[in-house]
This record gives C-alpha cells, structure tokens and sequence, in this order.
C-alpha cells in the first residue's frame, strides 16, 4: 500500500494519516515520520484515544531519525556529529588559512566583516545537502569551490560529521520494512529526498501527506514511493469563506462569490505591538464562546519581530501560551562573564565589576559568606577607578581607615562587620582581579590562547559555568585563527551569552500554541492568528544569494534555491498557515511602523485572499477599507472604547477615563475614585501628578525639599570642611545630584 495525500486542508491530510495508523496491525510496529514531536503526540492521541498505546509506534522527525540512523556507522568511524555554531567556526578557520595562502583574493577583503562566515556556512550547508561537488563549483565559482574543497577536508582530519554526511550515512543504514508514515514532511534538499527514497524502498507500507502547493516536497515523495501509488487530493466541499479561501488561494483560475461569509477576518491595527493586544483580545472573545486555549494557535512569518510582543500581550490577558521553540530569557551567568570581560577590556573598570557581583553568579562554597550585599557599596566607598595596584591600595587603604576608626570607639558592631565584609571582598576578588589583569595586557592572541584563559577563568568566577564552557568548546575549531583583541572575542561571544531559550514545558494542553509557521505544519486549529501581513514582513523580501547568485545556481544545475522557488516558498507558508485552521481565520496586519516611524504598505498577499473569497481581483485600497480596525483603533490611546472588552486593568482603566473625559461634568465627578482605593502607589503617583500640574508653586512633589533645622544639621555634616569627597563621587555630582 502506497498512498500519496495532497491536500490544502491540514485536517484532511491528518484524517489521511490517521486512516493509515487505524488500518495497521494493533500489535506491529511502525515508523511515524512527523515534521514535529508535538504533531506525532497529537496525532497518536486522535488515533488511540485516552484508553489505548501502542509500544512498538516511533516517533521521529527526518532529523533525529537521519541521527539516529547513522550513530552506530559514526562511532565506529569515530565522526562526531557537528553543531551550528562549530560549523560556523570551522568554516571561519577554513577561511582563514585560505586568505593566509593568498587563496581568497576577492572574499579576502570580507572576512573581518561581521556574519561574513555565517552566511559562507549556510551556503556551504546548503551546496553539501543539495549534492554539489566541489569540482564541479569550482568550474563556475573557483574561490567558493576552493572553500568547499577546504571545509570538506577539514570535516575528514578533524574527524566531524555535517548534516549531510550524517543523512548520507543514514540512507545507507535503511534496513527494516515496517509500514512507515510521513505526516507533512517537507523534502527541502537533495540528501533529505536520498534518506527518503531510502526509506521508502525499505517502508513495508508507506502514507505521505503533502501540503498542496509544496511541489518539490511532493515530487520527491513520489519519487520515494514509486510507480505504484495511490493518489489523493481531496477538495473541500462546502462553501464558506474559509472553504473558498483554501481552495482558490494563488490558483490560477477562481470561483465566483457566493456562500456564508464570517470565517475570515482581516484586522488592521495601529502597531506590531497593538496588533498582538487584538490577538489576545480576541483569544478572551472565543474563550468566553467555548473555545478552548489548545484549540487556538498563533503562527508567526517573522518571529524576531512578533515574537516578544505576542508574549507580553498574552502574559497581560493572562492567556497560557505554548511557545514551540521556546523563549529567549536572561542568562545571568552569560551576562555575569560578559561583565567581567568588559571589565578587563577597561582595564578593571569598577563599573564592569560591581556588575558582574549584581548578577549573583559568584562562587559560593562552606565558609564563605554567602551574600556579600554590601561590595558593591563598599566598592563605590574605596573610589575603586581601575588598575590592578590601585585595587589593592584603595581596598587595603579602606581597611586601615575603618580600622582605625573601630579603635577610637570601644564598641561598633556595624564597623567590625564592615571590616569583615571588605576582607572578605578583598580574599574573593584579588585572584579573579589577576586573571582579568592578565587579560587585559594580552593585546592580542590567537583564538586558542583566548579560550584556554576564558575556560580558566570561567571555572573560577561563575557560579553555574556550564552554558558559557559548552559556548566555548563550540568555538574550538576557531583555534589556531589570529590574531584577534579580547574586544573582538567579546564581540563574537556577547549575542550567544546574553541569553537563551527556556523551552516550553510539556505538549500544550490547554495552551495558546505559538510558533512559526513551520511549527505548524501536521497541525490543525479551530481558530488561527496569522500576524504581520504587510510588506517586507509577510512576504519577506527576496534577496538572491550574494555569495553564490541565482546565474552561477543555474550553471550548477543542481536543486539550489532560485528566486522562483522562495518565492513559491512564502506562498507555501501562507498556504499551510491558511489550511491549519479548522473553523475561523483571523489576518492581521500593522498600518504603522512605530520602530522607523512610517506608515506600514499591506501585502499584496491581502488581495490574493480577497480573490480567492469574492473571486475577483480588488483595488489596493479596498484591502484598507475592508479590514476592520479592532477595538483599540487610535495611535494615540492604547485602550477600546468599550471598557469590557479590555484585557487588563491598565486598559479597563484607560477606557474607563477616555469615557469619562467626554461625559458632563456632574457625571465625571468622584466617578474614578476607585483609582485612589485600588492601589496606594498608584495613589500616591496621582495625588503627586497633581500636584505637580496644577500647584503654581514648586513642592515636594516636583523633588524640593523645604529645609528646616533638623535639615540644615544633616547637611551641616556634609560640607567640604566636615568631610572629603572622591574626584570620582563629585563627577557624578556635577553629571546627576541624583546619582550622588
């Protein structure tokens, strides 16, 4: 049995698949290839129920199962699989030994820029996976084609393994025929159709499930399971909106109006950031219909832009949400190297210091004091400026004065812990202080010099080193390149320290499911939000490869990327982001930039949905006129006019005074007071807001401070007679009083 489903609708390609799964053996084993764990687990559950297992079902993506596959031939060849950013520092010495060699007179002159070796690995990654050889690049790109004969070796002495020699082993390593299913898996490269075709040849039975629209997937599908198969491209059969919208979007020829309207909806908000409040309002509106959180998904083109205010606007109606690739958080112990780095730079700047001691991620062992709250104080009381010697002076110098001012009282409790407090300072920071000193004089030094003294001083200053050590062993390959200033090693380790990505938990039961559109494919919702329909956003721009342009592609004659395919590959996306919804689509698009503050052009993609539901072309500005403001339409005002349909209470409260503004007089009275009993810091801030607008007078309220006697005494203690200042602490006088 051999059955190909092609279909635009994801609830009919996984009705497909699960079909397939409830006509298997209840006790035989089969091979689930899905394009996500989370897909598989919820198509298992559809198919099981609550009651059921089955033991001998696997779940894999194409992947896990290419690693899982090529383990065993790895090991005993003693390949050991690369990671992204190992293979971006491989090709980078690569590329430096080639420019050592005078080989690279043309991409010589890029190398220092930043990202140069980045995008020279993605396109190394996708020449490899696409089957391209080195000879053969070189005859229409010598230098791109050295570099790949370069990498490649470089892959056999180091002994490593990139993806696609691992899907090469994997193909190889095909051996049993169990039924197989492939749940909306997309066949990208020429290595991921081999592993495909080899896993076909071995599949017992085989189901594959493509999204219509996705040709190359599908042809080399077909080509996997081979002459005898079983076509299926079931068309959905009713006539809402939603139905007309999934049949007839990009086709060639279209329907005519006709049928029930209400299933889509295109939404135009001032902002990305009110954009995903509306989202979030409207989650709250089918929540109060019945419709559960897990059966909604947000599915994000442009998640670096989306990503963060989908978050916020979901944690401000408190919606649970299912991020699938997770979300990026603070990595204090990345942020805490970074600091101490940036104190070395400066030549043991206080400043980079005190913040590395803010973040916590010291050392703590039996014995010590496990919270050294006043350091950073006590730094700020020594005038601690920079240097090595002057670290010791100023601190062995604080010391001896509260010393000496200990034995001019017979008792001081506060003073003997002071004292205590700065040796122990002292005992903590003079090693790291020598380490950071010896950085700061190694001016320059080849890659391995720095990340042996990084590892050194990793392993005494953090508290939890194993995400900064783990960055670290990725650089390896960068070894023998130089040299390099320690500015520049902390350029090229800030963004991979700075933070990281906390996956989500669990499989989203009862949770908003977020994600990009990718993440969606072998999923279905009843509700989809699909944000960003504008310009540049949603379609992104297509830019051809600058290292290896669309006129060399085509002289290769391999299955490279063209600008037709991405351009195929963004109506693709909208394609499967429009099939995954089961009972309503909601569209949404900014009509402002608020970053570069210029208005927001929607995408032309708008008027091809319109065409597919009215079947006829519209004009550009019918696609704004029909797009529903949502109920936070001002620029100006970020709450609805209707105070119920606020997600929180700054909006409820906003709303509430915009109303309130415009009633008569005799109706605004005392009718916010609640404002001033809810809440005494709230309170406090608009008794001060008043006071500063409508007093003629300067008070305290605008930080002037009457002076009495008990005043004139604290500041009588704190004349330049009376005491003496740091050329460091009259700065910052003169820079902010308030900083004093």
């Amino acid at each position: 049995m051999r059955i190909l489903c092609v279909a635009s609708q994801a609830e009919v390609r996984i009705g497909c698949a699960e079909e397939f799964l409830r006509g298997l053996p209840p006790r035989g084993p089969a091979l689930l290839l899905v394009p996500s764990l989370a897909a598989g687990t919820e198509l298992v559950a559809r198919v099981l129920g609550p009651a059921q297992a089955r033991f001998a079902w696997k779940k894999r993506t194409l992947g896990q199962l290419a690693r899982e596959l090529a383990l065993p031939e790895l090991a005993r060849s003693g390949r050991v699989p690369l990671s992204g950013l190992s293979m971006e520092a491989l090709v980078a010495r690569v590329l430096h030994q080639l420019k050592a060699r005078g080989a690279l007179p043309r991409h010589g002159l890029l190398l220092e820029r930043p990202g140069f070796a980045r995008a020279m690995s993605k396109t190394l990654d996708e020449l490899r996976m696409s089957g391209v050889a080195a000879d053969k690049l070189r005859e229409v790109a010598p230098e791109l084609g050295q570099v790949l004969a370069d990498y490649e070796r470089e892959l056999d002495v180091l002994q490593l393994a990139d993806r696609a020699h691992i899907h090469a082993v994997a193909a190889r390593a095909c051996r049993p025929r169990v039924p197989m299913l492939a749940l909306d898996v997309p066949l990208v490269h020429q290595c991921e159709a081999g592993l495909a075709t080899a896993l076909g040849a071995a599949a017992s039975a085989l189901c594959v499930t493509v999204a219509r629209g996705d040709e190359r997937s599908e042809a080399h599908w077909r080509d996997a399971l081979g002459a005898e198969l079983e076509v299926r491209r079931p068309v959905p059969a009713d006539d809402h909106d939603l139905a007309r919208l999934q049949r007839g979007l990009f086709a060639p020829r279209h329907e005519a109006e006709g049928g029930p309207r209400g299933r889509v909806s295109i939404v135009s908000s001032p902002g990305e950031a009110r954009e995903a409040v509306e989202i979030a309002r409207g989650m709250l509106a089918a929540a109060a219909e019945g419709v559960p959180f897990d059966r909604m998904a947000v599915l994000l083109r442009a998640s670096e832009s989306y990503r963060a205010v989908v978050e916020e606007a979901l944690a401000r109606a408190e919606v649970p949400a299912f991020f699938a690739d997770g979300v990026r958080r603070p990595l204090s112990s990345g942020r805490a190297f970074l600091s101490l780095l940036a104190c070395a730079q400066e030549g043991l700047s206080a400043r980079g210091f005190a913040e590395y001691l803010s973040l916590g991620e010291y050392p703590r062992g039996e014995g010590e004091i496990a919270t050294p709250r006043r350091w950073e104080r006590l730094l700020v009381d020594a005038a601690v400026i920079g240097g090595r010697e002057r670290w010791t002076r100023r601190l062995q110098g604080l010391i001896k004065e509260r010393e000496d001012a200990l034995e001019q009282v017979e008792e001081s409790t506060p003073l003997v812990e002071e004292i205590a407090q700065l040796r122990a300072l002292q005992a903590f920071a003079s090693p790291l202080l020598d380490m950071l000193w010896a950085l700061h004089g190694q001016k320059a030094a080849d890659w391995g010099t720095w990340l042996e003294a990084l590892r050194s001083l990793c392993g005494a200053a953090l508290r939890t080193p194993e995400h900064v050590l783990n960055v670290l062993t990725e650089l390896a390959p960068l070894g023998p390149i130089g040299p390099v200033t320690l500015a520049e090693v902390r350029r090229v380790l800030a963004p991979r320290l700075a933070s990281f990505v906390l996956p989500s938990t669990g499989l989203g039961a009862g949770k908003v499911f977020v994600g990009t559109i990718d993440d969606a494919r072998g999923r279905a919702f009843d509700i989809v939000f699909v944000p960003g329909l504008a310009e540049r956003v949603f379609p992104q721009r297509i830019a051809e490869d600058p290292l290896l342009p669309d006129a060399l592609r085509r002289a290769l004659g391999a299955e490279l990327w063209l600008a037709e395919e991405r351009v195929a590959g963004e109506r693709l996306l909208l394609r499967i982001a429009v099939g995954c919804a089961r009972e309503r689509l909601v569209l949404s698009f900014p009509r402002f930039d608020v970053a570069h503050g210029r208005p927001r052009v929607p995408s032309f993609y708008g008027l091809e949905v319109l065409q597919a539901i009215d079947g006829s072309l519209p004009a550009f500005d019918e696609l704004t006129r029909r797009a529903e403001p949502g109920a936070a339409a001002r620029m100006g005002y970020p709450a609805p006019d209707d105070a119920r349909q606020a997600i929180d209470d700054a909006e409820y409260d906003l709303s509430m005074l915009s109303r309130l503004m415009r009633a008569p007089k005799e109706q605004r009275t005392g009718a916010a007071r609640y404002l001033l009993l809810a809440n005494a810091h709230l309170a406090r801030a608009l008794r001060f807001r008043a006071r500063r607008w409508e007093l003629w007078k300067f008070s305290p309220a605008d930080g002037f401070v009457a002076i009495d006697d008990a005043g004139r005494a604290l500041l009588a203690a704190q004349r330049f007679d009376q005491r003496s200042y740091s050329a460091s602490a009259l700065a910052q006088f003169a820079a902010c009083p308030y900083r004093f």
